[in-house]
């Protein structure tokens, strides 16, 4: 222990005498001012007392002022982590702070020292809360990031991969059982992507369960993007039902609407949901069916504006069909029969009333069925179609094909194969001798089967081109009669004038007139007699007579169909002629009427009249040279939505109600692709799903799977992401 040091100023005997002596000493007296005045003491100061002296010290008027110090910029070099508040006049450190680090320079007031040393001490500190401390956890945090990036990076690479291979198998209905081995094959190939998918040896994701996951958040991807290209707009639905592998009856909706594309206004119709009707096709069930799809995808009932359906009683029933209760919560609903199946019905009634026309159809299947039941007769007539491709230079030979009575419009590819093969045909039944190929030939060997084969061959070919007309998928009411127009002209046409290219054909080998009782046509023997020409005639006169009365009857203007038209009248340019005045204005009035009916808000009749016959004044004079039908009318209307708002209205609706329900069909098509024999336990959900990925699904190109990943990791906790959720 060292001696204790005494404060200078401590007051005692030897240093007040000391002090005296020294202040009252000659030498000091003539020296006392050059001594700063600072550090000179008073000598009235000094006071004797009790024989011992005392000093008392008084400061200086001149003492040193206390030193303000300031923070400088310069002690920030090479310290990012330095930050200065001017406010509390405080340093403090970011890392030390980030670290959650308790010492002066990261908590509350902040270091208020503001010295280089304090920086410099902080820096090279030491210890649990020291500045080293914070840098280290930073950077181990830094690290774990860096590392969880990439690990997610990889788990969304094998995720994603493995969804591109389900897209790729769901495009070309591929069963879900090959997709384990498909997996194997790709990381055989070089795609190491596939390998992350697995996270242990019981989470592979490959199950039935994990591959259902990615369907559903690929097929809400493509949903998503449909609703929104909806978009609040006007639309209409598709309705049809039908029976799958399984036995169950699933209703298939699609929805319509408009869509904008290069500045043209298109109908689009989309795949909307299919849906098992457990309790069977009631109108109550199918109706209820359709609110429950339109409302699980947020989709507003008030704007359904058109419904179309095959037209079976229980969806265009009068007192509670689904198209009637639909009506009632939807008020100015246009629905419509669909023109496909309306052609197939005005043409298969045409041909039952005809008598020999039945026979005609059962011997087109016995010819169908005598090739496709046997093998030796398929391989006969192979041969045969070898022979006429050398003798005749014959391109190919046509295949019979099977006829549907439901399907009344397919006899035109069986009728045509029989034409364009009857030589062939002849041959291989005339080597045939047993009763049923006997039977056959004595059936088509006859002039009333040649010339009604011949004469139908054209009539047919002429309502299958309409027919593919009416099938297409942005088909608009503005083009179904205009259409029909032509066919029903050209069919006249081949029947007054027997100008068709296959009658004209078979007028020519045959002769003119019945002269005896057997003919050669194409190396065979036909029979020939008075009769059997009489009644060919009289058959094929019936049918086109039947035919265009029927057409007639089931495309008239009834119903909603009569203010389709009036619509189609109001956007016509060859009605805003003066001569025309009197029915466009009669047109126009009915279309206010209707929209009257649909119990708009803020609606005035006689303001939308008045924009009606305004819009065709000024179509008539400014855009008479880019308006020449009337789907050209609605595009200009649709483009003047502010100034034409009531005309804008009636052209959105009058393209987007459904004219057919083809879109129902080929959606069954697909579903019987998909759901077979060997697929027939697919659940409801998974059919929707892979229904929805091959008809509505992008290219894989350019589908976004970045947005399909993060769908499938928000399901639910993931083993494969969970991490870095």
């Amino acid at each position: 222990m060292g001696r204790k040091r005494k404060f200078f100023f401590e007051e005692t005997p030897t240093k007040i005498r000391k002090i005296s002596d020294f202040i009252q000493s000659p030498s000091t007296l003539s020296k006392r001012n050059s001594i700063p005045e600072h550090v000179q003491l008073l000598e009235d100061e000094i006071r004797p007392a009790d024989g011992v002296h005392t000093i008392t010290r008084t400061p200086s008027k001149s003492s040193k002022k206390v030193t303000v110090r300031n923070f400088r910029e310069q002690w920030c070099h090479n310290r990012p982590w330095l930050k200065y508040h001017p406010e509390t006049k405080s340093m403090y450190c970011t890392i030390c702070q980030r670290a959650q680090a308790k010492n002066v320079f990261s908590v509350e007031p902040g270091c208020t020292v503001l010295k280089l040393e304090n920086i410099t001490k902080h820096e090279a500190g030491k210890g649990e809360n020291s500045h080293t401390a914070s840098e280290k956890v930073l950077n181990a945090g830094q690290q774990f990031q860096t590392a969880q990036r990439k690990l997610l990076e990889k788990s969304e690479a094998s995720v994603t991969a493995a969804m591109r291979n389900i897209y790729f198998m769901a495009q070309f209905n591929l069963s879900n059982h090959i997709f384990a081995d498909f997996n194997k094959h790709c990381i055989n190939q070089g795609c190491s992507d596939l390998i992350g998918l697995k996270v242990d040896k019981h989470t592979t994701y490959e199950h039935s369960n994990s591959i259902h996951d990615f369907q559903d958040a690929i097929s809400t991807v493509i949903i998503e993007d449909i609703i929104k290209s909806v978009d609040n707009k006007p639309y209409s639905i598709m309705i049809d039902e039908s029976t799958d592998i399984s036995v169950d009856q699933n209703l298939l909706t699609y929805i319509r609407f408009l869509n904008q594309s290069l500045g043209k206004f298109e109908p689009k119709s989309c795949l909307l949901g299919v849906r098992k009707l457990r309790d069977g096709a009631t109108a109550d069930k199918i109706t209820q069916e359709i609110f429950e799809s339109l409302n699980d995808f947020n989709i507003n009932i008030s704007n359904m504006c058109g419904i179309a359906t095959d037209g079976a009683a229980v969806m265009v029933g009068r007192h509670s069909g689904v198209v009637t209760r639909i009506k009632e919560t939807v008020p100015g609903l246009l629905s419509s029969h669909c023109i496909a199946h309306r052609l197939a019905l005005a043409s298969g009634a045409a041909a039952d009333s005809v008598q020999y026309l039945v026979k005609f159809q059962e011997i087109i299947s016995s010819i169908y069925k005598y090739f496709s039941k046997s093998p030796k007769n398929m391989s006969r007539l192979d041969k045969i179609f070898d022979i006429v491709k050398k003798s005749e230079c014959e391109a190919h030979a046509t295949r019979f094909k099977q006829v549907f009575h439901t399907r009344w419009l397919s006899f035109d590819g069986s009728v045509s194969a029989i034409c364009e093969n009857f030589s062939s045909l002849l041959s291989v039944l005339s080597e045939d001798k047993g009763a049923k190929a006997q039977g056959i030939l004595k059936s088509v060997s006859s002039y009333k089967f040649l010339h009604c084969s011949f004469f139908m061959s054209d009539i047919l070919k002429d309502l299958s081109i309409l027919c593919k007309a009416y099938q297409s998928s942005t088909i608009e009411y503005t083009v179904v009669h205009p259409l029909l127009s032509v066919t029903v002209d050209k069919i006249n046409g081949h029947f007054e004038n027997e100008d068709g290219f296959m009658f004209t054909k078979f007028l020519d080998d045959v002769p003119s007139v019945f002269d005896c009782e057997k003919f050669h046509f194409k190396g065979h023997d036909i029979r020939d007699s008075g009769k059997y020409r009489d009644e060919a005639k009289s058959a094929c006169r019936n049918f086109v007579s039947n035919l265009l009365e029927n057409l007639n009857k089931r495309f008239s203007f009834e119903g909603d169909s009569e203010v389709l038209s009036s619509m189609c009248n109001i956007f016509n340019p060859i009605l805003y002629s003066n001569d025309c005045k009197d029915k466009f204005l009669k047109s126009a009035k009915q279309v206010v009427q209707h929209f009257s009916d649909c119990k708009l808000n803020d609606f005035e009749s006689e303001e939308m009249l008045d924009q009606i016959v305004t819009f065709s004044h000024v179509v008539k004079s400014s855009y008479s040279h880019c308006s020449n039908s009337i789907n050209d009318v609605c595009q200009v209307a649709l483009k003047h939505k502010e100034v034409y708002p009531y005309v804008y209205r009636a052209a959105e609706k009058l393209l987007t109600v459904p004219v057919s329900s083809v879109e129902c069909e080929r959606g069954f098509s697909r579903q019987n692709i998909i759901k077979t024999k060997l697929r027939n336990r697919l659940s409801t959900d998974s059919l929707f799903h892979l229904m929805m990925i091959s008809l509505e699904g992008p290219s894989s190109d350019i589908f976004d799977f970045n947005r399909a990943f993060k769908r499938w990791a928000d399901q639910k906790n993931r083993r494969i992401c969970t991490v870095f959720k």
